[in-house]
């Protein structure tokens, strides 16, 4: 068993070590600028739509799962997933550095581990109620997210689900939460916005590890 965190997620292959390279870089410069070269590509597409000529989209979808994002379907930093997805697929948009909000349609009912770890510039995405499993370190390392909406029908956070999110100050959890993982919420050091469900499980304060102390008061209230 590895002896720390970061070595487990590497482990169980939600992240590289390029990826915790990148992190620490991003956190030393405390901004996630875009690159350049990739603002240049992108401007440079002879087509500004997500869908190209032949009318499909350029991101690979086999079978209703969104395997892997193509920046080039991007709309100004935005991204609507078409409607015959049902699964978000493990490390779809890992690393996507353009994409700025997202919008998941109905039907959508599984987003897999690591779906959008690193997505350093996200700052919203909406999820729908026909979600109900959200895999591993989803939005791990997504330094400009700042709220969130788990869907209803959701009833385990996993390990790892937020970590590094420095900028999300607002979660809104759905009411038949059952289970929060180690270290869920690790390192989300702005959290002041927060309805946690009650009864509050004693187990979960240490999916919330490291967050603030006004948050950790309210958890010592419920338990």
């Amino acid at each position: 068993m590895p002896d720390n965190i970061v070595d487990q997620l590497i482990e169980l292959g939600l992240i590289s070590q390029d990826d915790i390279n990148h992190y620490i870089e991003n956190a030393k410069t405390k901004s996630t600028p875009l690159i350049k070269q990739e603002i240049s590509t992108l401007n440079g597409l002879e087509h500004n739509s997500p869908i190209n000529k032949k009318g499909a989209t350029y991101s690979t979808i086999i079978d209703g799962i969104l395997i892997q994002f193509d920046e080039r379907d991007l709309v100004d930093g935005k991204y609507i997933t078409p409607p015959d997805v049902t699964v978000i697929g493990k490390g779809a948009f890992k690393g996507c550095k353009n994409l700025n909000e997202v919008v998941i349609s109905k039907g959508v009912t599984t987003i897999e581990d690591s779906a959008f770890a690193f997505c350093s510039n996200l700052q919203a995405i909406i999820i729908p109620n026909t979600v109900t499993q959200i895999g591993s370190a989803t939005f791990f390392g997504c330094t400009s997210l700042t709220s969130i909406a788990i869907p209803s029908k959701v009833v385990e956070l996993p390990q790892f689900l937020f970590m590094g999110c420095t900028s999300l100050h607002e979660i809104k959890l759905p009411k038949k939460l059952f289970s929060v993982a180690l270290s869920a919420f690790w390192l989300c050091d702005n959290i002041t916005d927060i309805n946690l469900p009650d009864p509050f499980q004693k187990s979960w304060n240490s999916g919330l590890y490291k967050c603030p102390n006004s948050l950790q008061q309210e958890i010592f209230n419920k338990i």
